[in-house]
């Protein structure tokens, strides 16, 4: 079977951190009929994200079906080598392979996408495409063909708008969020009915926010007396508005066309920080400097004196007020890579406070420090100081540098919450281990794996406290490993049946075979045949391809440098998302 000449399309909604664990109960309930009939009807089951489940890397194995060792993004953030811990957000401009919408486009296939992550900047595609997050504020270039968001925008749908901006209060925030899921479907709905399109993708990072900001409301009892209870049912609120553009969506679709639901990683309850920059310092990896206002800093610390125990002590009544924490996202803002930031300056005098009073990168004696950490989602980065590398490196390339990364990878297996006896870390990994790729020498020299779920690493430049590890004060979720994935459609999809061990570099190759396209060899992904009837499949036997050169007719439009207010506007997105 030709399914070009059958007229077949692929709708892709996605669902940025959607998980069965909440799901598939809500749906075999009856609280989500449309989800259930799509996992009756079709083919559902876990999805295994990217190491670590962050929504950049994810997203950007989703569209290359590639490791991260092979697109070249491991993290929210790309170190500066200039500079110890001094970090960059990424952006689509990063990846280092061709994407989906790429490959279709230079094959004459046409595609729409709305609002999916790290499609900024917007290259040129056989169709249109409007950039997700990260994305500057920069309207001018936010969409190709350019033109298209300032059409949007004449009849009310700013695209632009996502979830990072901060809110008053809790029912401020879902409200903001419902809008934006119903503003996103009416264009979604404008851009289906006008454009022609064989791959059609919308995104809602939504789903996303919903859960990091409301989880720690769900077990409440709201026949207590308790003002935050009310919220206990905000995230399938917001599933069920969800639920409703999906079926609105779904109302325009053909029998032909086949729909996927993905999330790029799942979610659940987050409870505990590891810091290993304190383990490291514990162990003699990581050194302080000897200077008096640095003394003065470890003995407020040794006397519970820093930024955790200062947020423990107001945050019962913060909560009440904001959704987004501001104080924390204030204390362990990244700084700018570019000295003379302007919007640096605002906060000028808030910034010199935490310094004076906070521990912070800056203290660190780096010509006797061995080895530094920064935390990332479920699992923590461990640098070398190498020689050669890092401005002041002490670690010589090869005998001690395998060395000293064994007697890290042991020695972490061994950190230990000391309250609850839980070892958060049984693996330790060379970066070798966990990626595959040109872009490997690029990795963190160790990737450390939260094994405890419960557990998470703090990502920032402060040290918020001198624990290793250190309850969270009103805890919500962070990432988990297992998104979600869902097809139906036609009647290649086998029904009810449950999908076992895909992963989110299947996705790509999965598309391109059910548009009959040759699969490039070089994804590292594998055609989900186990939801597809053996009818199809035998009728229609994979075809690969040798990746080969971009060709002419549609060449990517490179973008320019990034200035840094452009810089600064991505930070501030990643600040309001929580992700900083």
């Amino acid at each position: 079977m030709d399914l070009r000449g059958t007229g077949k399309r692929i709708f892709i909604v996605g669902l940025d951190g959607a998980t069965l664990d909440l799901l598939g109960p809500w749906a075999e309930e009856g609280e989500l009929p449309l989800f259930q009939e799509i996992f009756r009807r079709g083919a559902v089951g876990e999805l295994r994200s990217t190491v670590p489940p962050v929504t950049p890397v994810a997203w950007l194995s989703f569209m290359t079906g590639k490791s991260p060792g092979r697109h070249g993004v491991f993290d929210l953030l790309r170190p500066v080598s200039a500079d110890y811990m001094e970090v960059v957000p990424v952006y689509g401009e990063h990846c280092q392979e061709r994407t989906l919408w790429e490959i279709l486009s230079n094959r004459g296939r046409k595609v729409g996408l709305v609002n999916v992550p790290m499609t900024y900047p917007p290259k040129r595609v056989n169709g249109f495409l409007i950039s997700g997050i990260p994305a500057p504020a920069n309207q001018d270039r936010y969409s190709y063909p350019p033109s298209l968001v300032p059409e949007l925008q004449e009849m009310g749908w700013d695209l632009t708008r996502d979830a990072s901006a901060v809110t008053s209060s809790y029912g401020e925030k879902l409200g903001y969020l419902t809008e934006l899921v119903e503003m996103r479907t009416e264009a979604a709905l404008y851009l289906m009915t006008r454009h022609e399109w064989d791959l059609f993708m919308v995104h809602f990072l939504e789903t996303d926010q919903v859960q990091h900001t409301y989880w720690r409301f769900m077990d409440r009892d709201e026949s207590r007396h308790d003002d935050l209870a009310r919220y206990g049912k905000s995230i399938l609120k917001l599933f069920k508005a969800v639920e409703d553009s999906i079926s609105r969506m779904m109302d325009l679709l053909d029998e032909d066309t086949i729909l996927m639901l993905v999330s790029d990683h799942g979610m659940g309850p987050t409870g505990y920080h590891v810091n290993l920059n304190n383990w490291l310092l514990r162990e003699g990896l990581m050194v302080w400097k000897g200077s008096w206002p640095v003394r003065v800093k470890r003995l407020l610390y040794s006397l519970g004196i820093h930024p955790s125990s200062i947020y423990r002590l107001f945050a019962s009544r913060l909560v009440r007020r904001s959704a987004l924490g501001r104080i924390r996202t204030n204390l362990t803002h990244i700084p700018s890579s570019d000295p003379g930031d302007t919007s640096r300056r605002h906060r000028d005098v808030s910034t010199r406070l935490r310094d004076s009073l906070c521990l912070s990168v800056g203290d660190i004696d780096w010509s006797r420090t061995k080895a530094f950490a920064s935390g990332t989602t479920q699992a923590s980065f461990i640098y070398l100081n190498v020689r050669g590398r890092e401005p002041e490196g002490v670690v010589e390339q090869g005998a001690e540098y395998e060395e000293l990364r064994r007697l890290i990878c042991e020695g972490i297996a061994d950190v230990m919450d000391p309250v609850t006896g839980d070892r958060p870390f049984a693996h330790a990994y060379r970066r070798e281990e966990v990626y595959s790729g040109a872009y490997v020498p690029q990795a963190p020299d160790i990737v450390v794996i939260c094994d405890q779920p419960e557990y998470n690493t703090p990502l920032g430049r402060l040290f918020l406290t001198n624990r290793v590890v250190e309850p969270i004060s009103n805890a919500t979720a962070s990432h988990r490993m297992n998104g979600l994935f869902a097809i139906m459609g036609s009647d290649i999809i086998k029904p009810a049946c449950i999908v076992a061990d895909a992963e989110i570099t299947d996705i790509a190759p999965t598309v391109l075979y059910l548009l009959g396209e040759a699969i490039p060899t070089d994804m590292d992904g594998q055609v989900l045949r186990s939801c597809l009837t053996k009818e199809f499949l035998q009728a229609n036997p994979e075809r690969y391809a040798e990746p080969g050169p971009q060709p002419q007719s549609f060449p990517p439009e490179r973008d320019q440098d990034m200035s840094p207010e452009d810089l600064e506007s991505l930070r501030r997105t990643l600040e309001g998302l929580g992700y900083l």
